[in-house]
This record gives structure tokens, sequence and C-alpha cells, in this order.
């Protein structure tokens, strides 16, 4: 062939390339995928620049981009993917070009150039569009779409599977893909190599011993698909090999896998889809659908050690029938009454190889978890999602600890470090909660099923507990809690000396007094009624009434005293009445002497009438007790706080309110004082309005001032409520907005006590302290500044944010920092705004109001910055979320921390919310999409450049 001819040859040749790629941008066109289909257009006048079909349709693209600058190319994907779905029954991977791939719109092009360039395509046709159409999908790992496309004896493409496989570290496939290679050249000396190597790595891997299947299950959610398949892999390349791997994924979740996952499907591991119960899916469907199989449990972001799955299976033994093996455990620390501390107390304990029941898995190192290890209630869906749904671990473990097993570790990790995570994973997680929120979980078991380990008491020391508090191992059984509460002192009216006694038998009266607005005309059980007083109290207003009480003592006495009310000594969680006898049950002080919750609440439910209402009262544990501290009234067993309470109560009850009973100041300051001496540093410890009337006492009352004095100088708020004498509580399954109504409806001669309450406010703190010059605070200056930036800018940039609010802007300092077109700051100080004002008198696009000047402004997003935590008040708290939420029109980012710990050390301006819990209550048309942990987490020793903040990111639904 002379040279003028091969220029022929090879100008129709590009000349037919040309045609390829103008074909596809043709149908990227038709689909929507404008940049995409540009992108065809350039690269087909690369190989012919004089083709003018593509010019043209550059021409009509490049107007139709500048009008809508829309990408659709995940649409026309999607479009493909469903084409190649109806016609993969009639794939046959053996013949790459026949009739029945004309369907398949890449197919369609190759047809059209064949009738346009036969003589070409004889030639150049079919290799040249399976490489092209080769390189198109394994540049974006579609696997599964180019395998079929791959002809049998394709040397080429055989190797570069091969060689993918390898570097995913998919062996399997990969020794499948070598041999082809094999086959079709047998002297491969690649090939050869790969395989020998493939070999002797599949010769270390071995068969587990266990005496059952074992399943290794995990679960994802698509922040975390474009690492999972690397973790699969780590998974798949075990010394030990499992006799299935399951990863679980929400039904909703299904479209969003990837394809480099979906590859995996059937060959390395097998997807399976449910019911999207967050982090539970890693071992719930699998217990259900396993249950005499060893199942051991896998995060979905870790690279595993090749000998982590052997590590586990050889401690496993004939004798550990009933024990968990865990590589990484924390120890639960208890306090003097046996409950656990906080969460975050609970050290790492890596090398535990002695069986305890104190050991708590955590997921991230993987366990192995024998058959029939947990309680049955393990699989109760509604259940684990009401009391604990963003704690698996913890869930698991109350289970197992129900069924007697106990845990040790491998002692394979010595430190949190060892066990690697892939960079990033980590940044941003749906279901990530801070380590303190799992003690109100913790608290909703407790109050469930009680503490396990309490089955494990130490009768003998029952004494000693109750004269030192120094015994762990004594704790309280209900069995005992009930012996002694029939021994509980009688309440003889009007035995009261002294100022305290008379002022505590006021405030149980005024809850007897108020309740009884609530039944007239109606049926009433008075549970835990003592010596009756109250129930003679409740009787004035009431059709009917029954007192209940353990204590045989407490009734005969109630019986002589009210000789026309009906009293019986029963067990309060064995009640021998019908079922929905009562239209309302009263139950006061009795909560606290309670161990087993579920037993007492339930059988109270069990008797109230559908439309029913119960009533408690409690003391309010803020100021009583230190956290970790056991209740120092030995007939108490368990003390609440008023978010405790609430968490409880809302487990039983569809609505429930608790109220704080508070009085004239006078009367407020005696129970104050009787209680205080139990805290080490009331000043610092107490909350707001309690520690106003600490640090600024009224005058003290005598016995004779009290003459002067009534119940009608108690009162009932919904705030502040932690600096309360009393909870009071209304329970039911129906509507109780008239009931609370009522109890709210306070006395006009008090108002100057509730004017108090609210004049005690962050803002006052704030204005003081930047009219005085002082600035924000360290999280706005340095490198938590600096942090800050770079998390919400990254956000603002990723999701086109257009204008921002902010709440608490402060001086404005990390507001230099921030990139936003729009923006308006809001603060409580006018200091702070004036300051701001001139800082940013330059630029048009910030706008700067006093809180007070706000009128109803929206934005695309808003934030709170290092706020929430200052403000102490409960009704400034509770304004001020509605506030953000409500004016943000899809996003909002909150900076803050996210527990009930109360007050930092040494901060009176400083209160601790539990901001996610807020949400989930009040906003349940918003969604937590995701948190960033602080990158520089609180160290006491570091305050000023340290934070207890980390990030939350909600989104309207």
């Amino acid at each position: 062939m002379n040279t003028e001819d091969t220029q022929k040859k090879s100008d129709s040749f590009n000349t037919a390339l040309a045609a390829i790629h103008y074909c596809r941008a043709s149908e990227y066109s038709k689909s929507g995928a404008i940049e995409t289909a540009v992108q065809e257009c350039k690269t087909s006048l690369e190989f012919d620049p004089h083709f003018e079909p593509t010019s043209n349709l550059l021409k009509t693209l490049k107007l139709e981009q500048k009008s809508s600058g829309e990408t659709l190319l995940d649409r026309a994907l999607r479009a493909l993917d469903e084409e190649f779905e109806r016609d993969t029954t009639s794939i046959n991977s053996n013949n790459a070009i026949n009739q029945e791939f004309t369907t398949y719109p890449e197919l369609v092009y190759m047809s059209y150039l064949e009738s346009r360039y036969p003589n070409q395509l004889d030639a150049y046709g079919h290799p040249l569009f399976r490489k092209e159409l080769m390189r198109l999908f394994l540049a974006q790992k579609r696997w599964s779409h180019a395998e079929h496309l791959i002809p049998v004896g394709d040397n080429w493409h055989e190797i570069l599977f091969a060689r993918a496989y390898s570097e995913q570290g998919d062996q399997k496939r990969a020794k499948q893909w070598w041999e082809r290679v094999l086959v079709a050249d047998p002297r491969s000396e690649e090939a050869s190599k790969a395989l020998a190597l493939l070999n002797q790595t599949n010769s270390k891997v071995s068969r587990h011993s266990l005496p059952g299947e074992l399943v290794l299950s995990l679960t994802s959610y698509p922040p975390r698909f474009n690492d999972l398949a690397k973790t699969i892999r780590t998974l798949c390349n075990q010394s030990v090999t499992p006799d299935r791997i399951i990863l679980w994924i929400a039904h909703e979740d299904k479209d969003k896998l990837t394809d480099e996952l979906l590859d995996l499907d059937g060959h390395s591991i097998e997807i399976s889809y449910c019911n999207d119960i967050k982090s539970f899916k890693k071992i719930i469907p699998t217990l259900k659908k396993y249950p005499d199989a060893f199942i051991v449990t896998a995060d979905d972001d870790i690279n595993y050690d090749p000998h982590w799955l052997e590590e586990l299976t050889s401690k496993w033994n004939s004798s550990c029938t009933n024990v968990i093996i865990a590589h990484r455990v924390r120890n639960i620390i208890l306090d003097q009454q046996a409950f656990p501390v906080p969460y975050v107390q609970w050290p790492f304990a890596f090398n535990t190889s002695q069986p305890s029941s104190l050991n708590f898995v955590t997921s991230g190192g993987g366990a192995l978890f024998p058959p029939r290890v947990f309680h049955s209630d393990v699989t109760n869906e509604k259940l684990f999602l009401k009391l604990c749904p963003n704690a698996d671990d913890l869930w698991l473990y109350w289970m197992a600890q129900l069924a007697g097993a106990q845990t040790i570790s491998t002692g394979k990790y010595t430190t949190q470090s060892d066990i690697i995570t892939w960079p990033g994973s980590q940044a941003i997680s749906l279901w990530n909660q801070n380590v303190t929120g799992n003690d109100t979980q913790i608290f909703n078991l407790i109050g469930w099923y009680g503490f396990p380990l309490t089955a494990n008491v130490n009768k003998e020391l029952l004494q000693r507990e109750l004269n030192s508090g120094t015994s762990a191992d004594a704790l309280l059984t209900p069995e005992m809690v009930v012996g002694l509460q029939k021994e509980h002192d009688l309440i003889k009216e009007p035995e009261f000396k002294t100022v305290e006694e008379r002022v505590l038998h006021m405030v149980h009266t005024k809850a007897y007094e108020t309740a009884a607005r609530l039944l007239t005309g109606k049926k009433v059980l008075d549970l835990g009624c003592n010596t009756g007083y109250g129930t003679n109290i409740l009787s004035t207003s009431a059709e009917s009434i029954i007192g209940v009480d353990v204590s045989g003592n407490a009734i005969a006495y109630a019986r002589q005293k009210y000789p026309s009310i009906k009293f019986e000594q029963v067990d309060g969680q064995k009640l021998p009445f019908q079922d929905k006898s009562f239209d309302y049950v009263v139950s006061f002080q009795v909560i606290e002497h309670v161990a087993n919750h579920e037993g007492y609440i339930s059988e109270l439910k069990r008797v109230l009438k559908d439309d029913g209402a119960v009533i408690f009262t409690t003391p309010n544990a803020s100021y009583r007790l230190e956290p970790g501290v056991k209740p120092w009234n030995r007939f108490h067993v368990r003390e609440f706080k008023y978010r405790e309470l609430k968490s409880l109560l809302s487990i039983y009850f569809s609505n429930s309110k608790v109220l704080g009973l508070f009085a004239e100041k006078e009367l407020h300051a005696v129970e104050l004082r009787r209680v205080c001496p139990n805290l080490s540093n009331p000043a610092r410890d107490l909350p707001p309005y309690a520690r106003e009337l600490y640090t600024n006492p009224p005058k003290k009352l005598t016995v004779e001032d009290l003459n002067q004095r009534t119940t009608a100088d108690f009162f009932y708020l919904d705030e502040e409520i932690d600096s309360a004498i009393d909870m009071f509580s209304i329970c039911s399954d129906g509507d109780i907005t008239t009931q609370v109504a009522t109890v709210q409806n306070r006395n006009s001669q008090i108002c100057e006590t509730a004017k108090l309450i609210e004049t005690i406010n962050s803002g006052s703190y704030w204005e003081s302290r930047y009219s005085s010059g002082g600035n924000s605070g360290a999280g706005s200056y340095g490198r938590l500044a600096e942090f800050k930036a770079e998390i919400i800018n990254a956000f603002t940039s990723e999701h086109q944010i257009d204008s921002v609010i902010e709440y608490g802007v402060g001086d404005g300092n990390q507001l230099k920092l921030a990139h936003y077109p729009r923006y308006h700051g809001f603060d409580v100080s006018h200091t702070a705004v004036e300051r701001c004002r001139a800082t940013f008198k330059a630029d048009s696009s910030k706008l700067f109001s006093h809180v007070d000047d706000y009128a109803n402004e929206t934005a695309h997003m808003t934030m709170s910055l290092d706020v929430i935590f200052h403000l102490v008040e409960d009704h400034v708290y509770n304004k001020y979320m509605h506030r953000l939420f409500d004016s943000s029109e899809e996003f909002v980012i909150i900076y803050a921390s996210n527990d009930d710990s109360g007050p930092l050390p040494d901060a009176a301006h400083v209160r601790h919310r539990h901001i996610t819990q807020w949400v989930e209550n009040n906003k349940p048309e918003w969604k937590m999409i995701g948190t960033v942990a602080n990158r520089y987490p609180y160290q006491n020793n570091s305050p000023n450049d340290t934070s207890f903040a980390d990030f939350f990111f909600f989104e309207r639904k």
C-alpha cells in the first residue's frame, strides 16, 4: 500500500472515530446530559475537525449549556443502566456483537456506523467499539457492564480485568480472570506469576473450626459506600473464611449502591435488603435469618487485618457457649449504688481475658456472638428503636446480660489507634452521636429492664451498704427495696416540728390539692398512699378512690384515721384490680423508690382506662445530687433530673408533661438549704435560679412565720425545671392539654418570684461581657475558629448556599473567615451588634441586628455556633431553638455540645443541652444528615484552644 492509500485509510479511520463520538454526543444530548454531550463533540472534532454533523451539534449544545448550565450525566447513566437491565437476560458474554444487543444504546451507534462506514468498520469497527466502550465503563467502575462485552479470546481485555481485580484485592475473581488469560495465552508470564502468588495466598486460608455456621454480618449507608468495597475486600481476604458474608442495606438505599459494590454481590458477599433500622441492620436481620449461627459483626469503614477473624474464632471453645469474644471492649465503671457512671468514664480495656459482665463490646473492633446468646427481646424492633435508637452496642449488651452472658477480649489490640479506619471515613456519620448522648439511652434501658447486674447482689452486705454507701456489690435488689419500703417512716399529721419538715409537708400537700382539681367525678387509685393523708385530700373531689401501699403499718394507720376511705396493702407491681378500672392513677413520691420501672408502670397502665391519666411526683435530683452519687435518702433507689424523668415517661406514654414546683422565694430557699449540704460546691453546681437563691439568700423563716404561709404560695412552671423543688408529671396516651393548663394556673401573688426566674438570662451576661471589652471567647479565635470556618465553608460551597442567618454573631471574629453570598447576623448584645457593624461597614453583603429586632426573616441556611450551651434558662433555649429551625428554608448547622452533663466547672454561663433529642421531639420535619467531631476535643489542661462542641447538620425533610 502506497503512502497516499495509507493516508486515505487513516483519514477514513479518523472519520469513523469522529462518527462514533458524534453518535454518543447526540444520544447524551437527547437524554439531557448536556456537558457530557459537549465533551463527546470535542472528542469527535479531535479525530475529524471538519466533521460537519458534530460542528452543528456542538453549536446547539453550547446554546443549551448557556441557558441551563445543568449536568445530567447521572440521569443519562441511569437510563443506560435501565436499558441494560432489561436486556441482561439476552446477553451472551461470549458473543459481544450480535442481534440480541440491538436495543442497547451503545450498539445502536454501532449499527449506524456499520451502515454509514461499511468499509472502514470491516477492519476497525468491532475492536474499536469494544475498546471505546471498555474505557468508558472501566473509568466508571461499571464492572458488570464491561464484563458482558468481552468476547472469548480477547486477551487484551482479559488481562485488563485480571489486573483490575488484583489491584482491588478481590482474589477470587482475579484468579478467574488470570486463568482465562492463561487459557488464551499459555506462555503468559504475568498470568503464571499472578496465579502462583494467588495460590500461595489461598493455601494459607483455612476454614473455621466452630461447630456451626459462621456468618460475618455488616451494614452501611450511602455516605460510606465509596469506602465500603475496600472494607469488604479486607473481610474477604481473611486467613479464616466465614461461611457467608452478608451486607445489609436499607431498601431505600438500594439504588445508591455503586457498581463496584453490586459487582461483589453473589461473588464475594451476599447483599440483602431490609427496613432501615439504623446501625441495628448489622446484626438484627442476621439474627432473624440465622438464629443458630455464630455471628461476627464488622463495621463498614475499617481496614481489617488479615488475621482479624482468626483471632476471634480461635478464642472460642466448648466452655464459651455463653461468652462473647470481642477485639475491643470498654470496662463499665459502677457508682456506689452499682449503677453505671456516665459512658465517657468507661475506659477501654483491650486485654481482658477473664469473662466479665462489666466488659462492654464496642462494635468497631468486631465481636463473635455464639448462637442463642441474647435475650428473646433482641429482635424487638419497636422496643430498641424506642429505648436506644442510636446505640446498638448498648442494646446488645443489655440483651446479652439479661441472658446471663459475659465478654472477653482477644487481647489483639492494645490501643485504640490499632484499629485503622479509612482516611476521611469518620468525617460525617449519619448515626454518629456524641458519646455522652449514650447516657440518656442507658437510662432508658435501666428504666425498662433495670440494670442487669442487680441480680448479682451480695445480700449479706446490705446493712453495711446502707450504713456506709461504699460497697458497689451491695446494691438493693427490687425485693430488698420492697422490704425496706414496708418499714418506711409513717407520715403522721400534724407532727411536723421544724421549718424544713413543715415546708416539705406543704410541698406534698400542694401536689395532692393540685391533683384534686383534676379528679372531679373520677374513679381514682392512689398508689403509694402511706398513711392516707393525701388520699383523704383527693377524696374530696373524686367519685371513688382506693389507697394502696406496700407497708402494712401504713395501711393500718390509714384505715384507723380515715375509716370512710378504702385502703389495701398491695405490691405496686401486682395490683389486684381488673384492667381499665380507673380514670386516674395518682402515685406521689413513689417512682424514686422503684427499681423495676417496667413492672411498676406497666401494671399501673394496665388498670388505667384508655383515656385515663397518671400523675407522678418525685424529688428533683438536679440540686439534690451530684452526678454519679447515690441518693442520700436510704429508701430511694434512683432520683431523677428533669430530662431523665421526661425520657423515662416518654417510653410508656405518648403524651407526658413534666412541670416544676416553685414557691415564694423564702419558702423555696428553705428546701434549698435542706438539700444543699449534699453538694460539694453549690455556687458552681446549682442550676441558675437555685444558684441565685443560694448566693443571694432571702430571710430565713421561723416556725411562727409558716403560720402565715399556705400551699397557695407554691406554683408550677414549665421552665427552669432544674431549679424546681419537686416535679409534677401528667401522663396519658390521650390529650392532656386541659390538665396541664389547670395545673399551671398560678396565683398572682407569686408573680414576683416567677419574674425573678425569667430575669436570670444569658442576655445580660453577654451584654455585660461585650460592653466591658470582652470578646466572643476562645472558640472564635485561633485554630478553633479556623476549624469551624473550614467545615462551614465547605458545606456552604457543596450545597450552594445563597443566604445565611446566624443567631449569635458575637464580636464578628469568626465571621472574618467565612464565605457567604448574603449574611444576616443576630445577637443578644447591642454592643456586639454595633461592633460588627463597624467591623464590616464596607461589606454590603452583611447585615447585623439585635434579636429583639427580628422580623420573621428567613434564609437558605441558619446557624448557631458556640451559642446553645450558653443558654442557661429553659424558656430562652426553647425559644431560640424554635426560631433557629423555623427561619431556615433548607439547612441548619449547629456547633455545640450534645449532652445533659450540666454546667462547666466554674462557668455559670455554660449549660450543656441534648440538642439532637430536642430536634427529634420538637421538629419531626427535620432530619440530621451528619456530624463532624471536633478536631480539638476539650482538654482540662488546655481550655483555650480545645472545645466540647461538635458540628451537627440538619436538613428539612
